[in-house]
């Protein structure tokens, strides 16, 4: 019997930390640095471009945020890109697709900003922690070959 009232304790004794680990909300709020890789210059692709983002939680699982892009060269032009994010957790723990939304403008250096097709990213893949990934099809609507059609596939990876 003293090992089965030890045993029994030792469980009642662990629930709470269990109970208070296994099931707390995950918020995305916070600033994360990554890349986006869209392959070797060499090879035809994008290069690695920097990505920085904060997150602002609005509530309800609902999050706004700002995302500057650089290193980034569009028409032959340095550019920052600049993306206004809504983001929606679907689940309120744990590993997740988040919703996004974005709107972009685009900064070359020494023009004109302009406004930037990038409805190619529509969710984003979150451990539910501090990593957030995706695979982003024709990136910017960027025509890469030269022939008129978007074409540059990209992988986002994101920590904080």
């Amino acid at each position: 019997m003293p090992a089965r009232n030890a045993a029994l304790a030792l469980l009642l004794g662990l629930a709470p930390v269990v109970l208070s680990t296994g099931c707390q909300d995950a918020s995305l709020e916070g600033d994360w640095d990554g890349e986006i890789d869209c392959g070797d210059v060499d090879d035809g692709g994008g290069g690695t471009l920097d990505i920085e983002i904060e997150i602002d939680d609005e509530g309800d699982y609902e999050y706004s945020g700002t995302a500057e892009i650089t290193r980034l060269t569009l028409g032959g032009t340095a550019t920052t890109i600049l993306m206004d994010l809504v983001l929606d957790q679907t689940r309120t723990y744990g590993g997740q697709v988040v919703d996004l939304e974005a709107d972009c403008t685009a900064y070359p250096e020494g023009g004109d900003e302009y406004a930037v097709d990038c409805s190619d990213v529509t969710e984003i893949g979150w451990d539910g922690a501090d990593t957030m990934e995706a695979e982003i099809e024709d990136f910017l609507g960027a025509d890469v070959d030269g022939d008129d059609e978007p074409d540059l596939d990209c992988t986002l990876e994101l920590e904080r």
